[in-house]
């Protein structure tokens, strides 16, 4: 999510600027007669527990919940029943994220250019490269992660020969191992085995099986020869070793934590930087690099759980009516939005951003479903 600096001190969600406007003038429905579901109050729940309370920040509540809200009218005002509009807000949605992609690519070849482009289009300085229209690489993360997986289910879904989807899958690797992301990665390819499930069944192993032969041979004889040439997926993974970067163990020292803590934080009047107090492995102030594990550890099993199956119970529900209708061509584009918001999901359980956290492909994503997901169930 980038941020429109007014001044150097006043700054506003960029969703806040530019969806107003359309809602308060080119709505096809008034945003004072739209309706909102439980999830929203769910969200808005969640922030203020996780950040305004648990963490004695009111800020990023403040801020998530007004892009929250800002996101879900404009689908529900603004596009409305209009499907056209509704395909036009898809489709500029992910040639933006296809932009991210392709600056990505760039910043390898010309990095100084490039990362001055990126800071003048972020407004904010830039913290880590190579990477696209992020200040971070795990950033560029859940784009990469929402980007790669629309593209070869839709260009499955839209296929006119197997030409297409080959070379979307190829052009998927490609930027996975420019994008230095092992989450995204893994997010991506679980949702392509997922979506491989659904859509061929019995048949998925073999082909799934075939496909995983060609990838490896694609790394053999076309990517792992420029590995030392060039900064990659592989080469960070080699320097993150070298470091001693162990994710398992940040999981394992928070369960440690959370044991200490059962009901969550919240409820002992503690912050992550008490609980961590002589622990070796988070002496830096670093976390788990899990968003789930996190926000249980701060909220505790019992409201957790309720607010998570609150926020993801309705995206649940949509996700199940997509994979029963894989194979109806009026359901495409829904069911690549949907594995889409899988591999991004997957995506937070290797770092702190996800939906509460009003992590912008994520909200995105997640409005654009629960809208059409309504439109195609309303009876």
């Amino acid at each position: 999510m980038a941020d429109i600096f007014l001044n150097s001190y006043f700054k506003l969600p960029t969703p806040f600027l530019f969806g107003v406007p359309l809602i308060l003038f080119f709505a096809v429905k008034k945003f004072y007669t739209v309706e909102f579901g439980w999830e929203t109050f769910f969200f808005i729940a969640a922030n203020l527990l996780y950040y305004a309370i648990g963490q004695d920040d009111y800020k990023p509540a403040i801020v998530n919940c007004i892009t929250f809200i800002v996101c879900m009218l404009y689908f529900k005002s603004f596009i409305g029943d209009n499907n056209a509009r509704f395909k036009i807000a898809v489709f500029l949605f992910f040639i933006l994220l296809g932009i991210s992609v392709c600056i990505m690519l760039a910043d390898h070849l010309f990095p100084q250019r490039v990362d001055s482009l990126r800071s003048t289009l972020l407004g904010s300085p830039v913290t880590q490269s190579p990477t696209g229209i992020s200040t971070t690489i795990f950033t560029f993360g859940y784009q990469l992660a929402a980007f790669t997986s629309f593209t070869i289910v839709a260009a499955f879904l839209w296929k006119r020969s197997m030409f297409l989807p080959v070379v979307a899958l190829f052009a998927c690797l490609i930027a996975a191992w420019y994008g230095m992301q092992r989450s995204a990665l893994i997010a991506f390819g679980l949702s392509v085995i997922g979506f491989t499930l659904f859509y061929y069944k019995e048949r998925a192993i073999p082909i799934l099986g075939a496909t995983l032969v060609g990838c490896l041979l694609f790394f053999l004889l076309v990517l792992k020869p420029y590995a030392s040439t060039s900064d990659n997926i592989l080469d960070k993974t080699n320097r993150n070793t070298e470091n001693g970067e162990n994710r398992s163990e940040l999981f394992f020292e928070n369960l440690k934590i959370y044991a200490d803590y059962p009901f969550g934080l919240v409820f002992y009047g503690k912050q992550w930087k008490d609980a961590i107090t002589g622990s070796y492995v988070f002496s830096s102030g670093i976390t788990s690099h899990n968003a789930y594990l996190m926000f249980f550890t701060y909220l505790g099993p019992f409201v957790g759980i309720a607010l998570l199956l609150g926020l993801y119970y309705p995206a649940f529900k949509a996700f199940k009516f997509a994979a029963f209708n894989i194979r109806k061509p009026q359901h495409k584009l829904f069911v690549a939005l949907c594995f889409s918001l899988l591999a991004i999901s997957i995506n937070s359980l290797f770092h702190n951003a996800w939906l509460v956290n009003a992590n912008g492909p994520t909200v995105f994503l997640y409005a654009a479903i629960l809208h059409k997901y309504d439109l195609n169930t309303d009876v």
